[in-house]
């Protein structure tokens, strides 16, 4: 088997287990709910007027945040888009695994939008653009 068959192989294989964990992204009435759901969700410790993102709920599918992990560093190694999302995210961490659950949360956000609007992903369009319009841009094919 070629290299390129593998990974394709890979991908499908992620697809699929991503779709048998969360079945429906729609039956989500937002993307924070799916992120919620995956346990990626930050827990916030709060006294007062004291307030500490501290780290991810892991309240969710460990099978989807395994899943969303692979993912992510597929888009990364792969989506420059996501690659400087990321670069910019550790740099402002200072951390590989806060950055990757930034990413992941990127990620499921992507989806979402895609899954909502019909549409196909748009990185020229996205909030970091001069050219800001929506993440996703709605398909007329």
């Amino acid at each position: 088997m070629l290299l390129e068959e593998i990974d394709h192989d890979q991908n499908q294989q992620i697809k699929l287990h991503f779709i048998a964990e969360v079945k429906d992204v729609l039956r989500f009435s937002s993307a924070k709910k799916l992120i919620k759901y995956a346990g990626t969700d930050p827990v916030i410790k709060q006294s007062g007027k004291f307030r500490v993102n501290k780290h991810i709920s892991k309240q969710g599918s460990p099978w989807l945040r395994n899943i969303l992990f692979q993912m992510a560093v597929g888009v990364v190694t792969w989506e420059p888009y996501f690659r400087e999302y990321f670069l910019r995210k550790k740099k402002e961490f200072k951390s590989y695994k806060k950055a990757m659950v930034a990413v992941i949360n990127k990620l499921i956000r992507v989806i979402y939008g895609i899954c909502k609007n019909g549409a196909y992903f748009n990185p020229s369009l996205s909030f970091y653009s001069k050219n800001y319009v929506s993440i996703c841009e709605v398909s007329h094919a």
